[in-house]
């Protein structure tokens, strides 16, 4: 099928499709092979050859200009069909955030002036081919390369400007459509832009195929990032290594030369030359695979991939590696599989169990089939992400893919699950429809987060993931987004630093919450429906979130809803922050105002931060039937609405599904708390949840008493449902956190002792059969052995010196705690026998909880020591770096230690890591429990010395975090310890 690329509201087909070379040949030391591979690639189109008499020329010289004129008619008045807009007019930058402005110092390498000032590349070069010729070298590690991009351009210009980084140019050759050679008069290459500049002699014309031939060299990293080298240990105890892809957001350049922004979309036609030990994949099937050792090196394959549909360039991926294999095939026949070392693929079974589900269910769900023919997963040893949804090649850290049913508790079980099925939505919203430029991520990342907890709650009901939902992404948004660090959905960046930083809650988590919320307002059907009109309308295309927001109202004016949805998410996607929405009653009357919420270091009258409105759909359910909600839309500042006399209590934002948290009145406050501690089950799990999250929020910003999150958890001791209680424990591990050396802190241990009790007896050590009665005993028993309770502590460190001891297994759902408890409450040698488990353990998932619980020593030396290990790769690999961190960032005693390794360690973390934005989690570790003005000035004084790159948002709210603490505690601790005194035996 012929491709084609969109320019200036002109389709322009790709003419050279039936003319290309079957293959890019490869630069080697065989110089004959040399001159037959520069034969076959002489020209990348056979020449034309036309002729014509003179008045033949003038009829078709007409003809061409009445032609465009008439093209230029329609084009001026067309109109785009289905729910695309006609055009995209950029809105305005949220206020406090401005675009980078072009620098006039940009340098080559020779040190002249870079002729493109420009970050962004040029608008009029559009790619339609790629044909990659790649060898990765796993014994050399060096990446050699040749290819040729067939592109065009739409306005006549004598210079070609595209990405690379880290790569070694050899030669250029660029040739027109007949196969003539253009002259390049000159070539610059500009570090900092990661781009090459590339001058012709002569014009480039409009609409006219051209084919860059390119070779170059490069060198397999080590940093997770780009084409870089991965291993493991085999059963004979032999390293084997393996070629693996990372290219999201910006490092497809590392790998080849290319146009590396999202919206350049092209096919791709990709060869990988390898051992023929190993074998290798991309994104589409293998088409065919000769033997290239007589030409290049005894040993050598040339596996030759079929062309792919057209897509961006960080979803290129190839693997090369001797992994083993399982499959399946999804109901329509799509060939689904699981790859993984030779050793562990019996733990792919749940994997592809689960992804061939969840290919089904979103098919069904959007209505769109999934284009390709095959679907690869592939599980990674070395990995930076969780995952990474190349388009029919997912790639996966072990730990977020593999799964032994006799070993993998039931919280790992689940984020596989979740992993799997957020992947696999991308492709279709990322890979198949794909944001316009990176300020748009949440258009990928947003979906993808909202629609992996539908997909695995549809096909695993029990486990009751919507309820999770408001755990794992609502409340985890609104925390971060609280904060006069955060930023808006749809925020400007330009620079790969930039785009990296917003990979964050905000794109992800709030993302997926205001498309829970809107799914709310629609309803489901309607929400699908436009779901599927955006994917039909825009496959193989790029879009803004304009183009979304009109399909879907497209999808509610048919069904009679008549909601204009680009007016109302606008406002959620269009600036930071949520609103407070305050309550109040007068007798029949309610009373709703929203207000920006009041994040403790934003000054409302400073004009960069306006006090913004929102249109807030708001629900509520009523003490008449509270399983019946109400809605009603707060458009403005304020709206009054009557309940009846009856109505004796009203819940607001039911289920929590609205992004938005809520402040009642006082006698509100009270009546919500006495149905919480008289007949809790009145309200849904959910009700209860967001109560106690918004209460405690809303405690720590200084607007409500400490003592009404403090009255409602009381009502704890006869909970029994797992979302409650984990939103209760959140909040009271963070008091626990920044009192750890404060005088309340005993009170505190004391006061969640005696609500844990009841629950704690009830449900014990012994082993649960139902999924969320699991993840409800583990966080009790965790919370149980960190807050000291003896008997706890006594069966955790008995089942513990039987697992080293080799005498008794430990249930999976009951390891982390155990492992914890044993490593803390125990010794040097119980250290170190643990720390030998874990180098011999096969089992990703026990791997994670062996480093976890390694960090939760209280011997200083032997935590000095676990950090330490953290800067050897033959130790702890990079890929863990954070788990580590985190872990004994967590101890009292780890975390002082913490901050002085990452100060001490700075310049090495950031090698390892690869950048601020890497280690911005470690930074966060190291900081968030900081609670005093002395460590305050001590992470300001640092940061301010210390390279952060573009880094500096991820340390502002690493900042913000610190002057949150302090200021709860001036307000609020003296409080907390008199109100427990004073309102329990504490």
């Amino acid at each position: 099928m012929p491709s084609s690329a969109v320019g200036n509201n002109r389709v322009y087909q790709d003419q050279d499709h039936e003319n290309e070379v079957d293959d890019v040949a490869f630069l080697t030391g065989d110089r004959e092979h040399q001159q037959a591979a520069a034969n076959r690639a002489a020209t990348y189109e056979k020449p034309i050859i036309a002729s014509c008499t003179p008045k033949q020329a003038i009829i078709v010289l007409i003809v061409v200009i009445a032609s465009s004129f008439l093209i230029s008619i329609i084009i001026a008045f067309a109109r785009p069909i289905g729910c695309q807009y006609p055009e995209f007019i950029p809105p305005p930058l949220p206020k406090g955030y401005r675009l980078r402005k072009p620098s006039a110092n940009y340098l080559t390498t020779t040190g002249e002036a870079y002729p493109w000032k420009d970050i962004r590349l040029p608008k009029f070069i559009r790619p339609l081919k790629y044909r990659i010729q790649i060898r990765p070298n796993l014994t050399t590690r060096a990446l050699k390369g040749q290819m040729g991009i067939t592109f065009y351009v739409t306005e006549e210009t004598n210079f070609i400007i595209l990405h690379s980084r880290n790569l070694t140019i050899n030669e250029y050759l660029l040739r027109d459509v007949r196969g003539k050679e253009l002259t390049i008069r000159r070539s610059h290459e500009c570090i900092e832009l990661q781009q090459i500049y590339l001058e012709t002699r002569g014009s480039l014309f409009p609409y006219q195929n051209y084919t860059l031939g390119i070779r170059f060299d490069g060198n397999l990293t080590e940093s997770l990032e780009g084409v870089y080298m991965s291993k493991y240990t085999n059963s004979k105890n032999r390293t084997r290594f393996l070629a693996v892809t990372h290219f999201e957001p910006t490092y497809a350049r590392a790998a080849f030369p290319c146009f590396d922004e999202p919206h350049l979309k092209a096919k791709f036609k990709i060869s990988i030359i390898r051992h023929r030990d190993h074998f290798a994949l991309s994104n589409m099937p293998l088409e065919k695979t000769e033997d290239v050792g007589f030409f290049l090196e005894r040993g050598l394959l040339q596996d030759h991939f079929q062309e792919t549909v057209q897509m961006s360039t960080y979803l290129v991926a190839f693997v090369v590696c001797d992994f083993s294999k399982i499959t399946n095939k999804t109901s329509r026949g799509v060939s689904v599989s699981v790859y993984a070392p030779p050793d562990q693929i019996t733990q792919a079974s749940f994997a592809l169990d689960v992804a061939t589900k969840v290919m089904d269910f979103y098919e069904d769900f959007f209505g769109v089939p999934y284009p390709l023919p095959k679907l690869d997963l592939v599980a990674v040893p070395d990995f930076g992400a969780g995952a990474m949804e190349n388009w029919g090649l997912v790639t996966y850290r072990e730990a977020a893919i593999l799964v032994d049913p006799e070993q993998t508790s039931t919280k790992s079980q689940q984020y596989v699950a979740i992993v799997i099925a957020h992947e696999l939505a991308h492709q279709w919203f990322g890979n198949l429809v794909t944001m316009d430029w990176w300020n748009e991520l949440w258009l990928n990342e947003g979906f993808a987060s909202f629609l992996e907890y539908k997909a695995v709650n549809s096909i695993i009901g029990n486990w009751r993931m919507m309820d999770q939902f408001i755990l794992e992404k609502t409340q985890t948004a609104l925390a971060l987004d609280e904060l006069s660090t955060s930023h808006p959905v749809s925020v400007s960046v330009d620079d790969p630093s930039e785009i990296e930083s917003i990979f964050d809650a905000i794109s992800y988590n709030k993302g997926a919450s205001i498309l829970y919320m809107l799914e709310g307002v629609l309803g489901e059907e309607i929400f699908k429906q436009g779901l599927t009109n955006y994917l039909e309308t825009n496959k193989y295309l790029n879009t803004v979130s304009d183009n979304f927001w009109e399909c879907l109202s497209i999808a509610a004016r048919n069904s009679s809803n008549d909601v204009h949805v680009k007016t109302i998410m606008d406002t959620w996607t269009q600036q930071m922050g949520f609103p407070l929405i305050y309550i109040s009653r007068d007798e029949k009357i309610v009373h709703v105002k929203q207000e920006m919420f009041p994040s403790i270091f934003r000054n409302s009258n400073d004009p960069e931060r306006p006090n913004s409105t929102w249109k807030v759909p708001v629900s509520f359910v009523t003490s008449i039937d509270p399983t019946r909600e109400f809605h009603l839309w707060l458009n403005g500042s304020s709206v009054d609405f009557e309940v009846p006399d009856s109505v004796v209590w009203f819940k607001m934002n039911s289920k929590q599904s609205g992004f938005y948290r809520v402040m009642y009145e006082e006698s509100l406050w009270a009546q919500l708390t006495d149905i919480l501690l008289k007949n809790h089950t009145s309200l849904s799990a959910a009700d209860r949840a967001s109560l106690l999250d918004d209460a405690f929020t809303l405690n720590r910003v200084g607007i409500l008493n400490v003592s009404t999150p403090l009255l409602m958890l009381k009502y704890l001791e006869k909970e029994r449902d797992h979302v409650p209680w984990a939103t209760a424990l959140r909040h009271l591990n963070y008091l626990q956190q920044i009192l750890s050396l404060r005088k309340a802190k005993e009170n505190l241990v004391c006061f969640i002792q005696k609500l844990i009790t009841p629950v704690y007896n009830e449900l014990g050590w012994k082993l649960r059969t139902k999924h969320v009665e699991k993840l409800l005993q583990e966080e009790i028993l965790s919370a149980a052995v960190k807050i000291g309770m003896v008997p706890a502590i006594s069966q955790a460190t008995k089942l513990f010196q039987q697992w080293r001891g080799a005498k008794t297994p430990i249930s999976p759902d009951l390891r982390e705690i155990v492992y914890s408890t044993g490593i803390r409450y125990g010794d040097k040698s119980d250290w170190d026998t643990t720390w030998k488990k874990l180098q011999e353990s096969k089992i990703s998932s026990e791997k994670r909880l062996l480093l976890k619980a390694l960090g939760s020593a209280m011997d200083p030396w032997l935590i000095q020591r676990y950090l330490e290990f953290t800067l050897d790769q033959n130790k702890i690999r990079s890929q863990d770096i954070r788990t580590v961190v985190d872990s004994v960032a967590q101890n009292s005693p780890g975390n002082l230690l913490t901050w002085r390794f990452v100060k001490l360690n700075w310049n090495k973390l950031l090698n390892v890591e690869g950048g601020i934005h890497s280690i911005g989690p470690i930074v966060n570790a190291a900081t968030s429990r900081m609670a005093t003005n002395l460590e305050l000035s001590e992470v300001e004084a640092f940061f301010s010395k210390a390279d952060v790159g573009h880094g500096h948002r991820l340390l502002d709210q690493s900042l913000e975090t610190i002057r949150n603490n302090i200021f709860w505690l001036e307000k609020s601790e003296d409080l907390l310890g008199n109100w427990i005194k004073s309102n329990t035996m504490c």
